[in-house]
């Protein structure tokens, strides 16, 4: 688990979502409140669905946007987007698990969720995040 976890506000805008998601080469992370207590998630899915629903941006043109996002630059599909919040398109009803909980265990919740990550919380408050390959890296390092 990685108990330094990236994270986004539901008042935070696309634009940053995917700076964000970007930058730190990760498929999608947790959204918290002030507290730090979860209220969703966003994914890389999560942006290629506000893309195509909001922008008009034909698949050829995806790599240009995210280029023009990254270098700070403005494209016309992307402004169409980019001040959306969080809130408007994050999913909700996150499948979290439990910090006392085992590597099974958690191996067992992305399975039947068909998931990649999984927001580790006390109570509803965020801890940290385990990955699928956080799983395979600790199994890696177990001995026989």
């Amino acid at each position: 688990m990685s108990r330094k976890t990236i994270t986004l506000k539901k008042s935070d805008t696309a634009k940053k979502a995917i700076k964000i998601l970007s930058r730190n080469r990760i498929s999608g992370c947790p959204v918290v409140d002030s507290k730090n207590n979860i209220l969703g998630i966003v994914t890389q899915s999560d942006i290629v669905k506000l893309i195509d629903v909001f922008s008009g941006i034909k698949s050829g043109d995806f790599f240009s946007l995210v280029e023009s996002v990254i270098k700070g630059n403005e494209n016309a599909g992307f402004a169409k987007i980019q001040d959306k919040k969080i809130s408007e398109f994050m999913q909700g009803g996150v499948v979290t698990i439990e910090k006392e909980e085992n590597i099974s265990a958690a191996a067992k919740l992305m399975n039947r969720h068909k998931i990649d990550r999984l927001p580790v919380v006390e109570g509803n408050r965020l801890v940290g995040i385990v990955t699928k390959s956080d799983i395979v890296d600790a199994l890696g390092t177990m001995k026989k």
